[in-house]
């Protein structure tokens, strides 16, 4: 019987309690993520909605702001400041139009992560 007990294995309530420590912590940092990663998956989004409008190559910075916000109320993205955040380029007959922004989210403390984002698209027709 003494033999048997001590061939028998198994997780420890420290084991357990470790175990159930790294799923709560991982889960939490993945809740704090997850919406950056969605924030930028919604501006290139919007961005590529925009480029397919008809005449917005032509349109001045502000015209091109107003119109990509229309797309940020729906989608509901607060973390693009288009008045420092967008910038339109003209080459000719094409026309880039660039949201390069930061996202930053909390953690715990003084600590944060920043999402770098730049999102881009080329419209032909402008000009």
């Amino acid at each position: 019987m003494n033999k048997s007990k001590r061939l028998q294995k198994g997780v420890t309530v420290w084991g357990m309690i470790a175990v159930a420590g790294l799923i709560i912590f991982f889960a939490l940092l993945g809740m704090k993520l997850v919406p950056g990663v969605i924030d930028g998956f919604k501006v290139k989004t919007a961005l590529e909605k925009l480029s397919r409008q008809p005449g917005i190559a032509s349109k001045s910075k502000t015209q091109i702001a107003d119109a990509l916000d229309k797309y940020f109320e729906i989608d509901e993205i607060r973390s693009v400041d288009l008045k420092t955040d967008l910038i339109v380029e003209r080459r000719g007959r094409v026309t880039i139009i660039t949201v390069d922004y930061e996202y930053e989210e909390p953690m715990i403390y003084n600590m944060y992560v920043i999402f770098k984002h730049q999102h881009s698209v080329e419209v032909f027709g402008g000009g």
